[in-house]
C-alpha cells in the first residue's frame, strides 16, 4: 500500500510520520522537528527551517501489512512535490487543525488529490461543506470536563477503570481522557507524557448488567455511535444492509461483527462515498496507532485502485507508403529514422486508451515520479511499478522519450535518505533505480516485450537522442544554423505512455550568472541537475542581457534553490534580486507575409516564404481549445497556453507565398507583406515537394513547430515569455528547392513570428494570485485597507473561518447522493447530560477568525508576509495560489519596461 501524509504547512505532518515510524517499531527514537533530528526531514535546509521542502519516501510494516509512505511539504511553493506524490498514491491521510479547520491550502491539496482519484481519511469535523465529502466519525472523545456531567457513581467508575494503568487525568485539559471506538466496541486511552510505542491502553466495552450499572453511559455512547454509522452505511452499501437485516442480526447493532463493519467502511472509502474521521494529537502521541490501523483497514491496496490506463499513438510517427532510402543530410530525418520508421511519415493524432493490468506476470509498466541527482551515484530514478516486475540488470524502454533503451544497474528501497539495495520492484510498489541517463520526471518505462512496442524497430533507436531537462533552455540562444533540429520540442512518444504530472507555471525569477568564465561550466551542469530534480524550475536565456533567468514557484522556493546552489553545491555565481515573472501577449490579431532570402554561411542561397497569423486568446477560447486538443484537434498546445495550427501543405496549390518586390497592406486585418534578403524574383516557383515526398513535408512542419516552440519564451517588449496566443501558419513555400539544411525554414519562421507579434500591439501580462488571509476580526478593517489602497487588490469574500460554503457533497461511485448530506446526518456524539460533545467544548474554543479572499497582483504580494505580521501582531496567516494572468494598465507597463531596460 502506498499512502501519503498531507496537508498545509505547520500541521505536524512530519511529526505524525515520525510517530508512525516509532509506533511501528521502525525507529527507537521519536524524531523532533524542533530539534532537527527527524528521519524524514533530512536536508540541511529542512532541519534548519523546521519545514518540509522535499518529499521523502519510506517503507515500514503495520499489522502484517507493508506501508510505503511519502511525507510531502505543505507550503505552496513546493506544490510540485505534492503533485508527483499524489500521482502514484493509493490513499492519503489528511491532517486538519481542530481549531483553524479547513483552510485555503487544505482545499488546494484536497482538490489535487481528488483529481488523481486518491482515497482519503480525515480527523476533524468541518469537512462536509468545505471539502464536499461525506464524513464518517469513527471515534467519540471523552474529556475530563465530562466527568462533571456524570453521576458520582459513573465518575468513580471511570477513575477505578483506569487506576491499574496509572493514567494521568491531569495530563492535559485539551486532550480527551479517552476515545470510544464504536466499530470495535473498545475504549482507547493514552499516556501523553510517555513517549513509548506501548502508550495505548485498550479496554473492552461490556454490556451493562442492569439500569443501575455505572458503565451504562459508555455503552449508550458506543451503541448510539454504531446506530449512526450503520444508518450511513445502510444507505450506501447494499451488502452491509442485507447483513444488518438478516435473520441472525435483525437490526441489532450489538450483533454486527467488527470485520463486517470494517469491510463496509472500506468499500465505501475506496468508492469515495465516505471519508472516515479519527481524532488525535501527534505531538502528544495521542491516537496515532488507530490512524495506522485505519490505513490498513480502510485505504485501498494497489489491487483495489481503479484501473490504470495509458494512451498509444498520441503523437508518434507511423509508417505510410513504400520505404525509400534518402540521403538527406539533416538531424530531423535522423531523429525520425532512429525510431525505425520509413521515409514517408505522418503524425497520428488518434489517442487509444490501453488498460494496464495490475499483475506481476504481465509486461512491465512503470512511472517515473521523481528524480534525485546524487553527486556520487548519479540520477536516482523513483518509480512506481503498475504492472510486471522490474528486476536488476534489466533493459527497458523509455516510451516517453523517443523509445530509448535504459539499463537498470541497481535497485534500491528508500528509507528517507538511506537506500537499501534490493533485487526487484514488484507490482504496486515503489523503488529507486540507478543507471538511467535520459529519463525525467513523468516518463513511462516499458519492458522491451510490451505489446505497444511491436510496431517499432527498437534496434534502430539512437542511444543518445537529444536530451535536456528543459528543452527550451538550450533553444533560446541564436541557434539559427545549429544542428539541433529538435531544440525546444517535446519528446517523441513511442508505444504506450501513462498520463504525466501537472506542473504549475513559475511566477518569480532571479537572474543568475557565473562569477568568472571558469565557473560557467559548473553552473550550467548544476542547473541542469536541478531542472532534472525539480520540474517546477525553469531556466530562460536572456539573449540581450546575456543572463540566465531562473524561474520558480515563489520567494521561498527560489531562496531555497539559491542557498542550495551556493552553499551545498558550491556554485560560484551571482544571483540577482527576486522579480515577478511577467508574460507578454498581444491585443490585436495580426497577419504577416514574409520571405527569407539570404545566403546561409557555407551554403548556397536559400529562399523560404511564410504567412503567419497571431491573435490573442480569451478565457472562453482557452477553455474551448483545451477541450479540442484533448479531443484530437489539429491544434498543438505549447507552454503558457499557446496553440499552434499549421494549416498549409508545403509549396502546393494556392498555399504558395507570392514573392513580390513591394510590401502589401491588406486593410481590415492588420496584414503586412515583409521581405528579407536580396532576392528579386517576382514569380513564385512551384515546389517539387508538393507531390509525393511527404517525409520532407513533415520535417518542414516539425522545423516550423520547433522554431515557434523556441520563440515563445522571449516576447517583443522586454523578452518575457509569451502567453495566451493562437498562432496559425497558413502558407509555406520553399520556392522549388529540396532542403538539405532546414535552418532557413527555422529562421524564416522565427522572423515572421517576431514581426507578426510586433504588429499586433504587444502587451505585458502579470500573474494574479488568489489570496486567502486568516486573521482576527479586529484586524479585518486595517487589512482590507492595506490590500485595496496599496496592493491593487480586489476583495472577493469576507467570511467567518468556520462558515459553510455549500452542503452539496461529492457523489460516490455507487450512487450516493448529497441532497441531505449535512452535519445532521452523520454522527455527532450527544449522550452525555443531553449535550453534544461539540456544544460542550464550544465555550472553550477561541472565537472563529475571519477569512479574507482577494485577487491581488503577484508583484504587490512581495513583502506582504512582514506587513501581515505587523498589522495583526503576528496572529494572521495567508496562503495564495496562482489565479491566472491579466494585462497591466499602460502606466504599469511603462514602469515595468523602464525597470527592465533601465530607460
Amino acid at each position: 500500500m502506498l499512502m501519503q501524509v498531507l496537508f498545509k504547512a505547520e500541521l505536524c505532518k512530519t511529526t505524525t510520520t515520525e510517530r508512525f515510524l516509532y509506533s511501528s517499531g521502525f525507529t527507537k527514537h521519536i524524531g523532533d522537528v524542533d530539534k532537527g533530528d527527524t528521519v524524514m526531514d533530512y536536508l540541511p535546509a529542512e532541519r534548519e527551517r523546521g519545514i518540509t521542502i522535499n518529499s521523502a519516501a519510506i517503507t515500514f510494516g503495520w499489522n502484517d501489512h507493508q506501508i510505503n509512505l511519502i511525507d510531502t511539504p505543505g507550503h505552496i511553493d513546493f506544490t510540485i512535490e505534492v503533485e508527483r506524490a499524489i500521482r502514484v498514491l493509493d490513499g492519503c491521510v489528511t491532517i486538519l487543525d481542530g481549531v483553524s479547520a479547513v483552510q485555503a491550502q487544505t482545499l488546494n491539496v484536497w482538490n489535487q488529490s481528488k483529481r488523481d482519484g486518491v482515497e482519503l481519511i480525515q480527523n476533524y469535523k468541518e469537512i462536509a461543506t468545505k471539502l464536499k465529502t461525506r464524513p464518517l466519525v469513527l471515534q467519540v472523545p471523552f474529556f475530563k470536563s465530562d466527568l462533571n456531567i456524570l453521576s458520582k457513581e459513573s465518575s468513580e467508575f471511570i477513575y477505578s477503570l483506569f487506576k491499574p494503568y496509572a493514567l494521568n487525568f491531569d495530563a492535559s485539559e485539551n486532550l480527551p481522557l479517552f476515545l470510544i471506538d464504536p466499530v470495535s466496541m473498545k475504549i482507547l486511552a493514552y499516556h501523553p507524557e510517555k513517549k513509548t510505542n506501548m502508550s495505548q491502553i485498550t479496554i473492552d466495552i461490556i454490556r451493562p448488567v442492569g439500569t443501575s450499572d455505572p458503565s451504562n453511559f459508555l455503552w449508550d455512547l458506543a451503541i448510539n455511535a454504531r446506530y449512526t454509522i450503520f444508518d450511513i452505511l445502510g444507505g450506501l452499501d447494499s451488502e452491509f444492509l442485507d447483513t444488518y437485516f438478516s435473520d441472525s442480526i435483525d437490526g441489532n447493532p450489538e450483533l454486527v461483527q467488527t470485520d463486517c463493519i470494517k469491510s463496509a467502511i472500506r468499500r465505501q472509502t475506496i468508492s469515495c462515498a465516505v471519508s472516515p474521521i479519527l481524532l488525535g494529537s501527534s505531538f502528544r502521541n495521542f491516537g496515532v496507532q488507530p490512524v495506522l490501523s485505519a490505513v490498513v483497514d480502510y485505504l485501498p491496496s494497489p489491487e483495489d485502485r481503479s484501473t490504470v490506463y495509458g494512451t498509444t499513438n498520441s503523437s508518434h510517427l507511423s509508417q505510410e507508403g513504400d520505404s525509400k532510402k534518402d540521403t538527406y543530410k539533416q538531424t530531423e530525418i535522423n531523429i525520425i529514422k532512429s525510431v525505425g520508421m520509413a521515409d514517408n511519415y505522418h503524425i497520428s493524432k488518434s489517442k487509444n486508451r490501453v488498460d494496464v493490468p495490475l499483475s506481476s506476470s504481465e509486461p512491465l509498466v512503470a512511472f517515473v515520479f521523481k528524480v534525485v541527482v546524487d553527486q556520487k551515484k548519479g540520477p536516482m530514478i523513483f518509480v512506481k511499478v503498475y504492472s510486471g516486475t522490474l528486476t536488476n540488470r534489466e533493459i527497458v524502454v523509455n516510451s516517453s522519450n523517443f523509445g530509448i533503451k535504459e539499463r537498470v544497474t541497481k535497485i534500491f528501497q528508500m528509507y528517507a535518505d538511506i537506500p537499501e539495495e534490493i533485487s526487484q520492484i514488484t507490482c504496486g510498489n515503489i523503488g529507486v533505480i540507478l543507471g538511467f541517463k535520459k529519463t525525467r520526471t513523468g516518463d513511462t518505462i516499458l519492458s522491451t516485450n510490451h505489446p505497444s512496442l511491436k510496431s517499432f524497430d527498437l534496434s534502430k533507436v539512437k542511444s543518445n537522442p537529444t536530451f535536456s531537462p528543459q528543452g527550451n533552455w538550450d533553444s533560446l540562444g541564436n541557434q539559427s544554423f545549429s544542428n539541433n533540429g529538435d531544440a525546444g520540442s517535446k519528446s517523441l512518444q513511442v508505444g504506450m505512455v501513462l498520463h504525466g504530472i501537472v506542473i504549475p507555471p513559475p511566477v518569480f525569477f532571479v537572474s543568475i550568472e557565473p562569477q568568472t568564465l571558469s565557473d560557467e561550466k559548473h553552473l550550467n551542469s548544476t542547473l541542469s541537475n536541478l531542472l532534472l530534480e525539480d520540474p517546477s524550475l525553469k531556466i530562460y536565456a536572456d539573449n540581450e542581457g546575456g543572463q540566465l533567468l531562473l524561474c520558480g514557484m515563489g520567494e521561498l522556493h527560489l531562496e531555497i534553490v539559491k542557498n542550495r546552489l551556493i552553499n551545498e553545491l558550491k556554485v560560484n555565481a551571482r544571483v540577482g534580486k527576486m522579480l515577478v515573472s511577467y508574460r507578454e501577449s498581444v491585443c490585436n490579431p495580426s497577419e504577416v507575409k514574409y520571405v527569407f532570402d539570404k545566403e546561409v554561411p557555407g551554403e548556397k542561397s536559400y529562399r523560404v516564404g511564410m504567412k503567419v497569423n497571431v491573435e490573442p486568446l480569451s478565457e472562453e477560447q482557452l477553455l474551448d481549445l483545451n477541450s479540442d486538443v484533448n479531443q484530437n484537434s489539429d491544434y498543438i498546445k505549447l507552454d503558457n497556453d499557446i496553440f499552434v495550427l499549421i494549416e498549409s501543405k508545403i509549396g502546393s496549390g494556392n498555399n504558395k507565398v507570392s514573392a513580390q518586390k513591394n510590401k502589401e497592406h491588406t486593410e481590415g486585418n492588420n496584414s503586412s507583406y515583409l521581405k528579407s534578403g536580396k532576392g528579386t524574383s517576382s514569380q513564385p516557383h512551384s515546389s517539387s515537394l508538393g507531390n509525393g515526398v511527404e517525409g520532407i513535408n513533415e520535417l518542414v512542419r516539425r522545423t516550423v513547430l520547433n522554431a515557434i516552440s523556441a520563440s515563445i519564451y522571449q516576447g517583443p517588449l522586454v523578452n518575457y515569455p509569451l502567453t495566451r496566443l493562437i498562432v496559425r501558419i497558413s502558407e509555406i513555400d520553399l520556392f522549388g528547392y529540396e532542403p538539405t539544411n532546414f535552418s532557413p525554414v527555422r529562421i524564416c519562421t522565427r522572423d515572421a513570428f517576431k514581426r507578426a507579434l510586433e504588429s499586433a500591439q504587444p502587451v505585458i501580462f502579470e500573474p494574479v494570485m488568489k489570496v486567502y488571509i486568516n486573521c482576527p476580526s479586529s484586524s479585518v478593517g486595517i487589512l482590507v485597507n492595506e490590500l485595496e489602497r496599496t496592493r491593487r487588490a480586489r476583495i472577493m469574500e469576507l467570511d467567518d473561518q468556520l462558515s459553510s460554503d455549500g452542503d452539496e457533497l461529492v457523489n460516490g461511485e455507487n450512487g450516493a447522493t448529497g441532497e441531505d448530506s449535512d452535519f445532521s446526518n452523520f454522527f455527532v456524539p450527544s449522550s452525555i447530560g443531553g449535550e453534544d460533545v461539540y456544544s460542550r467544548t464550544a465555550n472553550t474554543m477561541p472565537a472563529p477568525n475571519k477569512e479574507i479572499v482577494a485577487i491581488v497582483p503577484l508583484s504587490s504580494m512581495i513583502g506582504f508576509s512582514s506587513a501581515l505580521r505587523r498589522l495583526t501582531a503576528g496572529s494572521g496567516s495567508f496562503t495564495m495560489q496562482i489565479s491566472g494572468v491579466s494585462p497591466v494598465d499602460s502606466n504599469t507597463q511603462k514602469d515595468i519596461i523602464k525597470e527592465m531596460r533601465g530607460y
